[in-house]
C-alpha cells in the first residue's frame, strides 16, 4: 500500500470512529462537511435537507475557506438564505 493510500484509510477509519461515536444531530452533520471538505481537498461545502413537505431543499450548513464563511451547524451564524425549490421530480428547479 503507497503511502498516499494508507493516509487516506488511516483517515478514513478515524472520521469513521468519529462519527459512530458522535450523538448529537448538528454536531455529526457539521463533522461530515469538514472532513468532506478535507477529504476532497475543497475550499468549500453545502449541505441541504429536504424539508418536511419535501417541497425544497432547507440549507443546513454552509462553508467556504475562500470567502472566511462558516454558516449553520453548531459552529456557524445562522443561514439566512431562502430555500432551493424542487420539482415534482424531486430534483432542483433552475
Amino acid at each position: 500500500m503507497n503511502r498516499d493510500l494508507k493516509t487516506q484509510v488511516q483517515n478514513l477509519v478515524r472520521i469513521g470512529i468519529a462519527l459512530s461515536s458522535e450523538r448529537n444531530i448538528e454536531v455529526l452533520l457539521e463533522m461530515i462537511v469538514d472532513e468532506s471538505r478535507g477529504l476532497t481537498l475543497a475550499d468549500g461545502g453545502t449541505l441541504y435537507v429536504v424539508s418536511p413537505a419535501g417541497k425544497s431543499l432547507d440549507w443546513k450548513i454552509l462553508q467556504s475557506g475562500t470567502m472566511g464563511t462558516r454558516k449553520g451547524g453548531i459552529s456557524g451564524e445562522p443561514i439566512q438564505l431562502p430555500p432551493v425549490p424542487l420539482s415534482v421530480e424531486g430534483q432542483p428547479n433552475r
